[in-house]
This record gives structure tokens, C-alpha cells and sequence, in this order.
């Protein structure tokens, strides 16, 4: 399992006279249209398959919980997507650096019967 921090974070970028301003990077919204965004050429099965992750995604606050395999389908999902720029970096390393914790403790203890 993998625990994803989806609090937004601020970067600094030049304006239009090129004044240095802050600007807050909305992770979340960010994550949902990567994973889902039109350039990936999603069929109706595969927009399907991320949806319950899109979902675990909307409901969450500060950080959402997922599986391995929701992970996995937003790696694929990433590496698919084109277009990436210079203030995805952060956004990029915290997708990509997302730790692993411990599946709560529900080991399964196996007994021999001999």
C-alpha cells in the first residue's frame, strides 16, 4: 500500500512583465486530470478501470491511501501522458516518491497441519 500526499503546495513563477509571483499547484485536481485527461486516448474499459481510483482520489482530504494496483494504474496512466513542464517537477517526484506503508497490520499467519 502506498499513502499519497495531496495537499497543495506553492512554487514561485514570472507573470506576464515578469514579476516573480506565487502560484498554489491544486495536486489533487492535477492527479484526477493527468490520470484521466483526453491525450491518453482511454478506451470505455480503461476509463472505467481508473475510475474507482479518481473516486478514492476525490473523496480524500490531506493524503488517500491506495493499493498497489491503484498505483500501478496511475504510473501507467503517467507514463502514457505528454506534456509534462518545468512546475510538474514537484507534483512528479511526490507521485513517483510515494511511500509504502504497511498493509494495517492484516497479516495472514499460516499454520503446517503436521
Amino acid at each position: 500500500m502506498r499513502k499519497l500526499d495531496l495537499t497543495n503546495y506553492t512554487f514561485t513563477a514570472k507573470n506576464q512583465q515578469g514579476i516573480n509571483q506565487f502560484v498554489t499547484y491544486q495536486f489533487k485536481d492535477a492527479l484526477v486530470n493527468v490520470i484521466t485527461h483526453q491525450n491518453l486516448g482511454l478506451n470505455g474499459p480503461e476509463m472505467l478501470e481508473i475510475d474507482p481510483v479518481v473516486i478514492k482520489i476525490e473523496k480524500a482530504n490531506l493524503e488517500v491511501i491506495l493499493t498497489e494496483d491503484d498505483y500501478k494504474k496511475i504510473i501507467t496512466n503517467f507514463r502514457k501522458f505528454r506534456g509534462f513542464g518545468n512546475n510538474d517537477r514537484p507534483f512528479l517526484k511526490r507521485v513517483y516518491n510515494c511511500p509504502e506503508i504497511p498493509d494495517d497490520g492484516k497479516k495472514v499467519i499460516k499454520f503446517s497441519n503436521n
